[in-house]
């Protein structure tokens, strides 16, 4: 791939189970820890260089104050992430449990390996539909929009 990044009039809109950062928190201090996986690492520059807009899930904040959360909103908001908020037990049942669980071993052809009790198919609609709204809301005329994995196969629709 080329390191000349094409010129365009289009935002990219990216929408993945996590964003390309998790939040940290270590007694009051909330830190923001760039993920190093291929996704953040080959399509951050791209959301960057177009003005772009990612969507996903910072990490657990539930635990945080209002202070700390009004703060996360807007450094993410800075760095035109959209957060996608969800609870420990949320992202369990939607990603470890199905995504993961079911999903990802389908796809892997390792039938015999999916749980029979793996769960999470109704918190994988309720935070696709999550997603979607979320997408839904940033979207701008004219944006290509990048809904990876299958995480989020039902956002599209």
């Amino acid at each position: 791939m080329s390191d000349v990044m094409p010129v365009t009039a289009s935002r990219l809109l990216i929408a993945s189970s996590r964003l390309p950062l998790t939040v940290r928190v270590s007694g009051e201090q909330v830190r923001l820890v760039h993920a190093g996986g291929g996704l953040a690492t080959g399509l951050r520059r791209w959301q960057e260089e177009s003005r772009g807009v990612w969507i996903g899930w910072p990490g657990d904040v539930s635990h945080l104050t209002a202070e700390q959360r009004a703060s996360l909103d807007a450094r993410l908001a800075r760095r035109h992430l959209v957060p996608v908020f969800l609870t420990p037990d949320q992202f369990d049942r939607y990603d470890d449990r199905f995504a993961s669980g079911v999903l990802s071993r389908v796809f892997d052809r390792q039938i015999d390996r999916v749980p029979p009790d793996a769960g999470g198919w109704d918190a994988y609609r309720q935070v696709n539909q999550r997603f979607a709204d979320t997408i839904v809301a940033a979207y701008t005329p004219g944006d290509v929009i990048w809904i990876h994995d299958y995480q989020l196969l039902l956002a599209p629709a």
